[in-house]
């Protein structure tokens, strides 16, 4: 059954990838149970680009960039656009048939989301840091924890439907951001 050029849309759509920041001493988040808590306490990975920072994007992996099995492998590493540049870090998302830049889920204030190497804005009242983790990132010492993890979603009867959160690991971001 194909979808391409169907009104309908197709029951699964892609994945979503939801993070949080933490510190060492703080370990991590208790796991989610729902989408809804996921969406209540932690960001949503957006890709870097441009775009604003809203929810009703498609879905940061969409279903045709998954293997046949549905898996997607992650490979989320901090990268300079060159070994000689000056610029800051930023955040790729990386899986079989593709990869982007990535940005928090939180809107900077002309729109688009922020860069996670934006250090001045990081705020405790974020849905994605923990106040102990943006007081360290505002120190600029010290290594934070971005904490990932995954769901699918689709659409049945015109309802988005979510799968049960999946942890999918964390990445050690040392600071200053190098």
């Amino acid at each position: 059954m194909s979808f391409c050029g169907s009104s309908v849309q197709p029951p699964f759509q892609g994945y979503e990838i939801y993070y949080t920041i933490r510190t060492a001493n703080e370990g991590a988040p208790s796991e989610p149970l729902h989408h809804d808590e996921l969406s209540a306490r932690f960001g949503r990975l957006s890709a870097a680009d441009g775009r604003s920072c809203d929810t009703g994007r498609p879905p940061l992996i969409r279903a045709t960039d998954a293997e046949p099995d549905h898996t997607v492998h992650l490979d989320l590493t901090v990268f300079r656009l060159t070994d000689t540049s000056d610029t800051e870090p930023f955040l790729r998302l990386s899986w079989r048939s593709g990869e982007i830049s990535v940005r928090r889920g939180v809107a900077d204030e002309f729109g688009p989301c922020r860069r996670f190497a934006d250090v001045d804005g990081y705020r405790s009242a974020d849905i994605d840091v923990s106040q102990a983790a943006a007081a360290a990132i505002a120190d600029a010492g010290g290594v934070i924890y971005l904490h990932a993890y995954a769901v699918s979603y689709g659409f049945d009867r015109g309802q988005r439907l979510y799968s049960t959160p999946l942890r999918i690991g964390r990445v050690e971001l040392a600071l200053p951001f190098q």
